[in-house]
């Protein structure tokens, strides 16, 4: 769709892109920025970082905010029509050339949360239990490895950013006609990041941005590779919870946190939980595999039944269940404790074999395996159930020796990925 497609050949204004939008959404299309009430975070420069044109303002929110960023709507005004659809101008960012922790936003509309939400560098859609948010990706940057960019007078120190029209979708139930709504962005982090939400006000911003983008990630438009479905997930994850105690893992927060994270702000459209196998008590396995079948929405969000087995004497392994079956297999003989005993370490052969005495499907999927902390022995190596590889994570890239980003492992010369390709693996 362009400025032409729905109308006779004229260029459409906004009337005829606020028809599209109710004809496609069944949304009353109301200007999403009239007016700042406050902002805790930073007031952009001369120099705009915004994707359109013009000369407009804008507010930038990090996750290190204390306060929130709030303004008003334009007005609501009378309609049939079930949703209200709030046009809006944003942007994230990471806020430094360096990895910064992910956090979310949550943005609420007359002091009810909507939807919570965090730095994405693509076309996203979010969905909260009554509200959504579309965010169109228009203008991206990405700077070199370890460099920086200068994206605007307040933006000088940048390793990536996406800017892009979006429409925040509520229920007209939360609005009243002839008021201006408010909408608060409250920054939401555990730990300090220079990670922030950008706020942009521009004039005529349904006529003169891109909005039929906006309205098919509205409508659930994938992003596609060759004629294929672009899929966003996450099967490697932690949480900080052991046994029943919400602390002492290697990741942080409760089982329950990390699916709410993955399935809202995170907007993922697959997740596994991959505990260590100490993290979980061995009399509640299957207690620990339900959260993945509680969680899993086959037509929005796909949740595996998985595992790490975190052997420090063969290499480290996620184990994924296709089915509801499985079951976790420790690395050591004794189920509290992590070994680099060889006598008390299970072997991936010990490993393979209770799998296969399921009829479950699974694979098992190496990963870090140069890394020098966790080494990984490709000489213990199953073709039947390794079917893939995990080149990169926090500890950087496996693929090839000196490959970026290196991570914070000490890497061998040998044991990459490509070590396993010419391998035959």
């Amino acid at each position: 769709m362009d400025a032409f497609s729905i109308t006779s050949g004229f260029r459409a204004l906004g009337c005829h892109v606020s028809d599209y939008i109710a004809e496609k959404l069944s949304c009353q299309v109301v200007e999403g920025f009239a007016e700042l009430i406050s902002c805790a975070g930073i007031e952009g420069g001369q120099r705009a970082a915004t994707f359109a044109e013009g000369s407009p303002r804008e507010w930038f929110l990090p996750l290190s905010a204390e306060g929130p960023l709030v303004w008003k709507t334009a007005e609501v005004g009378e309609s049939a029509l079930p949703n209200v659809a709030f046009t809006l101008g944003i942007g994230f960012g990471n806020g430094s050339p360096m990895p910064q922790q992910t956090g979310q936003w949550d943005i609420y509309v007359n002091d009810r949360l909507a939807v919570s939400v965090r730095v994405v560098k693509h076309s996203q859609l979010w969905r909260g239990e009554h509200c959504s948010l579309a965010f169109a990706a228009h203008r991206i940057e990405s700077a070199e490895p370890w460099g920086s960019l200068q994206l605007s007078d307040v933006l000088t120190n940048e390793s990536f950013a996406a800017f892009g029209p979006a429409m925040l979708i509520v229920p007209r139930t939360w609005l009243h006609a002839g008021r201006q709504p408010v909408i608060r962005v409250q920054a939401n982090a555990r730990e300090p990041s220079t990670r922030w939400f950008q706020l942009t006000s521009l004039a005529r911003m349904i006529s003169d941005t891109d909005m039929f983008d906006v309205v098919d990630v509205a409508l659930g438009r994938r992003l596609t590779v060759g004629g294929k479905n672009v899929y966003f997930g996450d099967i490697h994850t932690h949480s900080g919870q052991v046994r029943e105690r919400h602390v002492g893992g290697c990741g942080t927060g409760s089982r329950e946190e990390n699916y709410n994270y993955a399935l809202g702000p995170a907007g993922l459209d697959f997740y596994c939980l991959s505990d260590h196998e100490g993290q979980v008590d061995p009399d509640r396995i299957e207690e620990f595999f339900a959260l993945a079948d509680r969680y899993n929405a086959d037509d929005r969000f796909i949740c595996l039944r998985g595992f790490e087995f975190t052997s420090l004497v063969y290499g480290h392994r996620n184990i994924y269940f296709r089915g509801a079956g499985g079951t976790i297999v420790n690395s050591c003989h004794n189920w509290d404790t992590l070994t680099f005993d060889p006598a008390l370490a299970a072997t991936p052969a010990e490993l393979w074999q209770a799998l296969e005495a399921l009829d479950e499907p699974f694979l098992s999927v190496p990963h870090h395996s140069s890394t020098t902390s966790h080494p990984f022995n490709w000489d213990m190596f199953n073709p039947t159930h390794e079917r893939l590889v995990e080149v990169y994570s926090c500890w950087g890239s496996s693929m090839y020796y000196g490959d970026f980003p290196r991570g914070v492992s000490d890497r061998y010369r040998s044991l990459d990925v490509r070590d396993a390709l010419r391998r035959g693996f």
